[in-house]
């Protein structure tokens, strides 16, 4: 007996021949596709953080004492008005506010910030790169700390990721809506909240 096409909205009660075999309508029930179990990778990703150093003022530097930043060493002078010359001052603000002044007029891998004569020196490249970056002196009344080995400290390399790469851990989900890469700060921190 051949079969009869199925024309518009007619239920099928019968047997049908799908891909050289009976198919039921009992059959064709159980092959419904079940949604795949969405499982994210274990993973606890990070982003990356910038080397950093201090430099402090507790007295008054001599001149043509040095402090060297990177590969460039800078002079104290009475009146610095040449490329790599910190004027010299008797108040430690203004030292510190000098010695940004020459580091933002100067150096482009690195950032200076003053506080009431304490001066954060940052590498502008974020991750492990910027802990190779030199921060020394020989200057009276100027300190350095927040360095190891004579570099500044801290880089971190942030973890590759693709764009909208998630994924998650214990206590949170992770992710990320561009690439990230070892300098990125693109991953974004989800709470898992608690349980109900």
């Amino acid at each position: 007996m051949k079969n009869k096409p199925i024309k518009g909205n007619q239920v099928i009660t019968g047997d049908l021949y799908i891909g050289g075999s009976i198919k039921t309508v009992k059959d064709i029930e159980a092959d419904k596709s079940t949604p795949a179990l969405l499982i994210l990778p274990e993973k606890t990703p990070v982003n990356a953080v910038a080397a950093s150093g201090v430099v402090t003022f507790d007295g008054t530097p001599v001149a043509d004492e040095t402090l060297t930043i990177g590969t460039q060493e800078f002079l104290f002078k009475a009146s610095g008005s040449a490329a790599y010359q910190i004027t010299i001052s008797a108040d430690n603000t203004t030292q510190a506010g000098n010695l940004v002044t020459a580091i933002t007029t100067d150096l482009t891998n690195v950032t200076a910030v003053n506080t009431l004569g304490v001066v954060t020196v940052t590498a502008v490249v974020k991750g492990v790169a910027g802990n190779l970056i030199d921060l020394s002196e020989a200057a009276t009344g100027t300190a350095v700390s927040s360095v190891t080995g004579g570099k500044i400290d801290g880089g971190i390399d942030g973890t590759v990721g693709v764009a909208n790469e998630t994924c998650a851990d214990g206590t949170y989900i992770y992710h990320t809506p561009v690439a990230n890469g070892i300098s990125g700060n693109s991953w974004r921190q989800i709470a898992l909240g608690d349980l109900y």
